[in-house]
């Protein structure tokens, strides 16, 4: 199907005419479908690079070592703790960042979105990419910790990307996130267990299985300050531990795929819609500005999806 786009101020677009029509749909379809569109957009801009991806595409996560330097990371950390105090306190502290963090925000993602992530991002994606927004967010010790820390899949589109930058060091006895690798996530799916509900979430996938069945290790990276994970988390199963003393840091960029690249987009629409955490399934992706859409709209969760696959053709 041919889509009327064209260039408004420098970014292509969609009329809304369109971009009503392509929305009427379950929002895992009208992503794939947006997400399909950017690459063929891409295809006719640029060549596309040729970057080793396979960890992401085949296990669903990767890292990357030094990712920022270890003076930023501490710094940002600092910055973290001169605001947590004002912050609620719950295991997970999403901080409210002042405009002076987000200025230090800024200045860390702009060091960290090299030639060589673009890139890495634009070989995965097949396309351009734009950060939705940025979770700023301090796990510490809490006797309630929460469903994130239980085997999950967040419900979101398909190709989107969690950029996990680590700013305080993360060892054997840290707070850290957990990993399933996609093939063992795969074997849950069949099991039945998805996108369970939060009262369903348990502790050990292993659960799932018979005695005697392949054990289910999952992946626990050793990371310092500056270094970054980055996971699929819809496609993969993903858990946090918390710890009894340790708190953990980290700047979490919220990943999708785009008709245009993150630099001009964030250029022309500004900065401040980077700070307003929300749930990326129910966006408009069609739109210049990405509005949120109403989230009571009932839909099934496809095979293609529950397998962990971009696209609804990739299901064999």
């Amino acid at each position: 199907m041919q889509h009327e786009i064209s260039l408004d101020d420098g970014l292509l677009a969609f009329s809304d005419d369109v971009a009503a029509h392509l929305l009427d749909r379950s929002p895992l379809d009208f992503h794939a479908e947006f997400h399909r569109i950017c690459q063929q957009v891409y295809g006719q801009i640029k060549n596309r690079p040729t970057v080793d991806t396979s960890a992401l595409k085949d296990t669903g996560f990767d890292v990357f070592s030094e990712f920022a330097s270890a003076r930023m990371a501490h710094g940002l950390s600092e910055a973290y703790g001169r605001e947590v105090e004002v912050q609620r306190g719950e295991a997970n502290s999403v901080i409210e960042p002042s405009e002076a963090l987000k200025e230090h925000v800024m200045e860390v993602a702009r060091h960290c979105l090299t030639d060589e992530f673009e890139r890495y991002i634009e070989s995965y994606f097949g396309c351009f990419f734009r950060i939705d927004h940025f979770d700023l967010m301090r796990s510490r010790p809490y006797d309630q910790p929460g469903d994130s820390y239980k085997w999950h899949r967040d419900l979101d589109p398909m190709a989107k990307i969690h950029v996990m930058i680590y700013l305080t060091d993360s060892g054997d006895n840290s707070p850290a996130t957990l990993f399933a690798r996609l093939a063992d996530t795969r074997r849950c799916a069949e099991k039945g267990y998805v996108f369970p509900p939060q009262s369903r979430r348990i502790h050990d996938l292993n659960e799932l299985f018979s005695e005697g069945d392949r054990e289910i290790v999952p992946v626990r990276p050793k990371l310092k300050a500056g270094d970054a994970t980055i996971f699929t988390p819809s496609r993969i199963l993903h858990r946090g531990i918390i710890h009894e003393d340790e708190f953990r840091d980290v700047l979490l960029l919220n990943i999708l795929p785009s008709m245009n690249p993150w630099g001009s987009e964030i250029n022309r629409l500004g900065l401040d819609r980077h700070f307003v955490g929300r749930n990326t399934l129910w966006i408009d992706p069609y739109s210049r500005f990405k509005p949120s859409l109403p989230t009571d709209k009932k839909f099934e969760i496809p095979k293609w999806v529950q397998l962990g696959h971009h696209f609804p053709e990739e299901l064999v």
